[in-house]
């Protein structure tokens, strides 16, 4: 584990400092796990992301610009899903 400094504005850090009281964790602890659940990726960023290791990776595999657009459009519909619920 790193250590590392961030600063926040009073009413932040006031937020964390209650949601760590009612919870019984650290404030640490609550920027873990913010920090994993917002950087998990969904199935659609999952999906993205092999596709982009695999052209990185592999330059010599096919990969078409269909498939390419076809997860991109997979991705943006799902985060302005996301965004209207």
């Amino acid at each position: 584990m790193k250590k590392t400094t961030i600063y926040l504005e009073d009413q932040e850090l006031e937020m964390l400092k209650q949601k760590a009281y009612i919870l019984n964790i650290s404030i640490a602890e609550i920027i873990r796990r913010s920090i994993k659940a917002l950087c998990t990726p969904t199935s659609d960023e999952e999906k993205a992301l092999k596709l982009l290791a695999k052209i990185r990776g592999n330059a010599n595999e096919s990969i078409t610009d269909k498939e390419v657009l076809k997860l991109q459009r997979e991705v943006r519909n799902e985060k302005k899903t996301k965004s209207r619920g």
